[in-house]
C-alpha cells in the first residue's frame, strides 16, 4: 500500500515530478522555438532539424522497455535523479555545440538518455507514492506540467533567441534541469522496491536493436522512399530494388517477434521478463497502448509541422511563434487539470473518444485557418481545440493502461508507456511530416515541369534532386540569386515554393485526422470491453 503523506509532503512529490516533466517538454519546446535560428547560424534546412528532432524518440523508444524494469534494481528516486543530471550535460553539450551535427549525435542522444530514466521514474514514483484514486489527478498534473512548458518556454526562451541568440534558450532548460534535480533529492522520498530475480540482458539487446531498426526505417522513409529504392545506399542484389526503410522496418519487426517469444520463455521461467507475458494477451492493456500511441503520433506530427511551418513558410519569429503556441499550451494545461474532475463519473473510454473528436476539429480549424503566407485570427480557437483534446487523453490514456494491471504491475508500465510514446512521436514525425513532405515535392516537380522550361538549370537541379528541401523565403532568394534568374521567373518560382509548404502542412494536418479517427474508433472498441 503506498505511504500516507501530509498534504505538505504529497505537494512537494507532485510539484518535483511535474517539475521532471517539465524538463524534458522544455527541451523539445526550445528545440523546436530555435528551429530558425539554428537554420540560419548553421545555413542548414528543415531536413536537418527533422533529424534533430527524432534522435530524441530514437534513443527513447529503443531503451525505454529497459529503463522500466532497471529502476525496481536502482530504484526509481536514484534513476530520476540520474536522468535529470545527464539532462544538465545534455542542456551544456547544446550550448557550446560546434556544428549541427553534434547537436544531433551528441547533444540530443544526452537528452533521450535523460528522458529514457526519467518518464519511466515519474509513472512508477505516482503510483507507488499515491493512492489508485489520486492516479488521473496526478498524471493530469503532470501532463499540464507539458502545457506550461509549451506555454512559458516559447514566450521566454523565444525572446531570449531573438534578442540574444540561440545558445540563450538552452541555457534556461539547464538551468530547470539543475532545478529540479536538486528538488528531487530533497522532497522525494525512495520507494522500496523487490527486485525481480534475473535481469533479462538477452531481451533487453533484442529489443534494442529492434526498435533501432524500427524507428530509423520510419524516420528515413520519406528520403529512402517506402517501397522502393531512391537512397545511394549500397544494398546488395536482390534486395537493390528494394527501400532500405523497408528493410529495416522488417528486420524490426522480425526482431520484435522473437522478443516477444524470448518474453514469453523468459517470464515462464524467471517471473522477471521486461514484458509480463500476460500483457500480451490483455486487451484492454494492448487497447490503452494503442489509444497512448496515437495520441503521440497527433502530438508529434503537431508539434514539428505547426512550428515548421509558421517560422519558415510564414516567416514568424520565434517570439510570434510562441503566441500562437502559447493559446495551445494554455488550452493544454486547464484541459489536463479539469478533465479527471469534470469527467470523474464518465468511462475513461468515452472521455478518451471525445478527446480525439476535439484533436479532429482542430486540426479542421487550421487548415481553413492557414494560407499561402498569412495566417487568419481562427488559428487560435484551432490551437484551443487541440489543446483540449490533448489535455483530455493525457490523463486518460495512463488512466487506462494502469487500471488494466495489478497494482505491482502499474510501476512496471512506466517502461513499457514511455516506449509507446517515444515511438509516436518518431511515427509522428516520419508518417506525418513525412506525408507533408511528400506531398510538397510532389507539388513542386508537377509544378516546374509544367511550367518551367525543360531546358532551364531549374528544370535540371528538380529533376536531379533525390529530394527537395523545406526552406525559407531567404534561403530560397539565394539560391535563385546565384542561379541569375530574372526578378519575374524568380517570384513565380517563390509563388510555387511557399503554395507547396501549404500543400505539405495542410496534407500533415489531413494525416492527423486520419489518426484521431483511429483513437476514436479505439476508444469505441475498448468501451466495449467487459
Amino acid at each position: 500500500m503506498p505511504t500516507e503523506y501530509s498534504k505538505s509532503q504529497a505537494f512537494k512529490i507532485t510539484i518535483a515530478l511535474c517539475l521532471a516533466q517539465f524538463c524534458i517538454a522544455a527541451d523539445i519546446a526550445t528545440l523546436s522555438i530555435a528551429t530558425s535560428s539554428l537554420i540560419d547560424y548553421f545555413q542548414s534546412n528543415v531536413d536537418d532539424l527533422k533529424v534533430v528532432g527524432t534522435i530524441y524518440p530514437l534513443i527513447g523508444a529503443s531503451l525505454m522497455l529497459t529503463s522500466g524494469v532497471l529502476g525496481l534494481y536502482i530504484g526509481w528516486r536514484r534513476m530520476l535523479i540520474a536522468g535529470l543530471c545527464i539532462g544538465v550535460l545534455g542542456s551544456i553539450a547544446k550550448i557550446f555545440a560546434p556544428s549541427i551535427d553534434w547537436i544531433t549525435y551528441v547533444a540530443r542522444p544526452l537528452i533521450g538518455l535523460a528522458g529514457v530514466a526519467i518518464l519511466p521514474a515519474c509513472i512508477a514514483l505516482v503510483i507507488g507514492h499515491f493512492p489508485a484514486k489520486k492516479h488521473a489527478q496526478l498524471f493530469g498534473l503532470i501532463a499540464a506540467s507539458t502545457g506550461l512548458a509549451a506555454a512559458i518556454i516559447p514566450i521566454l526562451n523565444g525572446f531570449l533567441i531573438d534578442t540574444v541568440g540561440w545558445h540563450a534558450g538552452f541555457v534556461t532548460t539547464g538551468i530547470f534541469y539543475v532545478i529540479t534535480a536538486v528538488t528531487a533529492t530533497i522532497w522525494i522520498p525512495p520507494l522500496v522496491n523487490k527486485p525481480p530475480k534475473r535481469f533479462d540482458l538477452k531481451g533487453a539487446a533484442i529489443s534494442l536493436v529492434g526498435m533501432i531498426c524500427i524507428i530509423s526505417g520510419l524516420l528515413k522513409a520519406p528520403d529512402w522512399g517506402i517501397l522502393t529504392n531512391q537512397s545511394s545506399l549500397p544494398i546488395p542484389s536482390p534486395l537493390s530494388s528494394m527501400s532500405p526503410a523497408l528493410i529495416f522496418i522488417a528486420s524490426g519487426i522480425f526482431l520484435m517477434m522473437l522478443f516477444v517469444r524470448h518474453e514469453r520463455k523468459f517470464d515462464q521461467r524467471y517471473q522477471s521478463a521486461l514484458i509480463p507475458r500476460n500483457w500480451f494477451t490483455n486487451p484492454r492493456l494492448n487497447l490503452g497502448l494503442l489509444l497512448l500511441l496515437t495520441m503521440y503520433v497527433i502530438f508529434g506530427g503537431l508539434n514539428f509541422t505547426l512550428v515548421a511551418y509558421l517560422q519558415v513558410g510564414l516567416s514568424l519569429t520565434a517570439a510570434q511563434t510562441g503566441i500562437i503556441v502559447l493559446t495551445f499550451a494554455i488550452s493544454l494545461i486547464t484541459s489536463s487539470i479539469i478533465t479527471p474532475r469534470v469527467f470523474e463519473r464518465f468511462e475513461n473510454s468515452t472521455v478518451a473518444c471525445l478527446g480525439f473528436g476535439v484533436c479532429i476539429t482542430g486540426a479542421f480549424l487550421t487548415v481553413v485557418s492557414t494560407g499561402t503566407y498569412t495566417f487568419e485570427g481562427s488559428i487560435y480557437f484551432a490551437m484551443v481545440a487541440f489543446g483540449l483534446g490533448l489535455g483530455m487523453l493525457s490523463s486518460q490514456t495512463v488512466a487506462i493502461i494502469t487500471k488494466s494491471v495489478t497494482k505491482e504491475e502499474a510501476e512496471r508500465t512506466g517502461g513499457l508507456q514511455a516506449t509507446i510514446r517515444n515511438v509516436g512521436l518518431a511515427m509522428g514525425i516520419a508518417i506525418v511530416a513525412g506525408s507533408g513532405q511528400f506531398a510538397m515535392e510532389t507539388n513542386i516537380r508537377e509544378q516546374v515541369a509544367l511550367q518551367v522550361s525543360p531546358t532551364s538549370q531549374i528544370q535540371h537541379h528538380v529533376d536531379s534532386a533525390n529530394s527537395i528541401p523545406y526552406i525559407t523565403n531567404n534561403v530560397l532568394s539565394l539560391y535563385l540569386d546565384g542561379l541569375n534568374i530574372d526578378r519575374e521567373k524568380k517570384q513565380f518560382l517563390m509563388d510555387i515554393n511557399a503554395n507547396a509548404r501549404q500543400i505539405n502542412f495542410h496534407t500533415s494536418l489531413y494525416i492527423i485526422m486520419f489518426f484521431g479517427l483511429i483513437g476514436m474508433v479505439t476508444s469505441m472498441r475498448l468501451r466495449a470491453q467487459k
